[in-house]
């Protein structure tokens, strides 16, 4: 009985002080995604390309932190609409959502909340689930695209009146694995706390 409850005090101890050293970010801002891809029926062939403007909300866990980098998990996850035209030059309203999970090493600004240099970067790579949804106004039809991705930007000062935040302007691609095979390039621009 005594090695279990010390076992278990030791085991909370522990998982308490890693989850102690650990640090959560924020940032929030907006995502464009331009997604397009060649379509090859058998009765046409054509390329479709669709874009979307995301709200974009940005939650990070900083981990392996030193004075001027760490390591983060991040989910940039957005929703948002668009406006496109199809095939035949009609125009239909896209909606929909992404949900990645990623990992980047951060260098700079905000490579940790008390790093106020005047310019930082990050590289990272995840895996990105896209699901969106048209409409013509007389029907609806859903398209799920998702697979690897790879993203990298730069992030700069917030100015003298706001040290504790900075701009970060991001870039993104996924190659899609699905049939379609959708390749989905994406810039972001965000606020972060």
């Amino acid at each position: 009985m005594f090695k279990k409850i010390t076992f278990s005090f030791l085991s909370f101890f522990l998982i308490n002080s890693v989850c102690i050293s650990q640090t959560f970010m924020h940032g929030l801002g907006a995502t464009i995604n331009v997604m397009t891809a060649k379509i090859d029926n058998h009765s046409e062939k054509y390329t479709a390309t669709m874009a979307f403007t995301n709200f974009t909300f940005m939650p990070r866990l900083l981990f392996g932190e030193k004075e001027n980098s760490s390591f983060s998990l991040g989910s940039p996850v957005s929703v948002g609409v668009g406006f496109a035209k199809d095939f035949y030059g009609d125009t239909h309203i896209y909606y929909g959502g992404e949900l990645p999970l990623v990992i980047d090493f951060n260098k700079g600004r905000k490579s940790t909340p008390d790093n106020e240099d005047s310019f930082g970067w990050y590289i990272g790579s995840g895996f990105s689930y896209t699901l969106t949804n048209w409409t013509d106004g007389n029907s609806t039809e859903k398209l799920d695209s998702y697979g690897p991705l790879v993203r990298f930007g730069v992030r700069f000062g917030g100015g003298s009146n706001h040290p504790e935040r900075a701009t970060t302007v991001g870039l993104s691609f996924r190659p899609g694995m699905e049939n379609t095979r959708f390749k989905t390039l994406g810039i972001a621009v965000l606020t972060e706390f």
